[in-house]
C-alpha cells in the first residue's frame, strides 16, 4: 500500500491525493490547490510520519478544545455516552470522537515554495456535534493551532491568536 498518493486535480488548478494515516488508521483526502506534487508530497509525507511527541501534544490540545465546548454548549450535546477524557491518557476517548475530513497543503504568499518547511491544515468532524469541525495547523517543528474550523493556514500567523487555539 501506498503511505501518499498524489495526482493532478481536475477540479482545480493543483494536486490532489491520498495519504494514508496510522494515527487514524485510513487515508484521507489531500488538497493542494495551485500546488504542483513536490512541495505538496513533502508535507503529505511529513504529514504521514508526524513524530510522535507532537501527536501527543495535538492529541491533548484536542482534547481541552473538546472539554471547552462541554464546558460552553453543556454535558447535553453528545447522544450516546458521556464523554470522559482521560488526562493521564491524551490518546484517551477524543480519538474516539474525531474523523479526518481533509488535509488541506497552501502556499504562502511571500515565500517561494522552496523556502517553506512541511506544513498542513487538517480538518476534522467532531461526531457528536452535528457540523461541528476541528481544525489542525502544524508546520513541521511547530504546533500553531488546534480548535475550531477557522479555515487557518501556517503562514498566517494572525489566525492563531483566535479564541478558540489550543495550542501552547
Amino acid at each position: 500500500m501506498k503511505i501518499v498518493e498524489l495526482y493532478p486535480s481536475r477540479k482545480f488548478n493543483g494536486t490532489e491525493g491520498d495519504v494514508f494515516s496510522s494515527l487514524f488508521n485510513k487515508k484521507i483526502h489531500l488538497e493542494a490547490k495551485r500546488l504542483e506534487e513536490g512541495y505538496t508530497r513533502r508535507c503529505a509525507e511529513f504529514f504521514a510520519n508526524i513524530p510522535e511527541e507532537m501527536v501527543r501534544k495535538i492529541i491533548r490540545y484536542t482534547a481541552d478544545y473538546v472539554l471547552a465546548l462541554i464546558d460552553d454548549y453543556g454535558e447535553d450535546f453528545y447522544a450516546d455516552e458521556d464523554f470522559d477524557f482521560d488526562e493521564n491518557t491524551p490518546f484517551g476517548r477524543v480519538m474516539q470522537y474525531i474523523e479526518p475530513i481533509v488535509l488541506s497543503v497552501m502556499d504562502d504568499k511571500v515565500f517561494a515554495v522552496e523556502e517553506l518547511k512541511p506544513a498542513f491544515r487538517l480538518t476534522l468532524s467532531f461526531t457528536p456535534i452535528a457540523d461541528e469541525e476541528i481544525e489542525w495547523t502544524v508546520t513541521e517543528d511547530e504546533i500553531l493551532y488546534v480548535g475550531e474550523a477557522a479555515n487557518t493556514s501556517p503562514w498566517d500567523k494572525g489566525t492563531f491568536k483566535k479564541g478558540w487555539n489550543f495550542a501552547e
